[in-house]
């Protein structure tokens, strides 16, 4: 997994989603995001770690 693309990938993603909500991402923003993103990951004991990134955001670029 290239992680310069992956969060290339994923700013992209995020910066789309605050237009289309009229989100601010600020710092506050950004603090509460991480920790509802972290939880959705760590709520399943095994998790396919990529195929979750692809589904949950990566997915939107396409």
């Amino acid at each position: 997994m290239d992680l310069r693309r992956l969060s290339d990938d994923l700013e992209t993603v995020s910066q789309r989603y605050a237009e289309t909500f009229g989100i601010r991402r600020d710092a506050t923003w950004f603090l509460l995001e991480l920790q509802e993103e972290v939880g959705e990951l760590t709520r399943h004991h095994e998790v396919d770690l990529p195929a979750e990134i692809d589904r949950k955001w990566l997915s939107r670029l396409r």
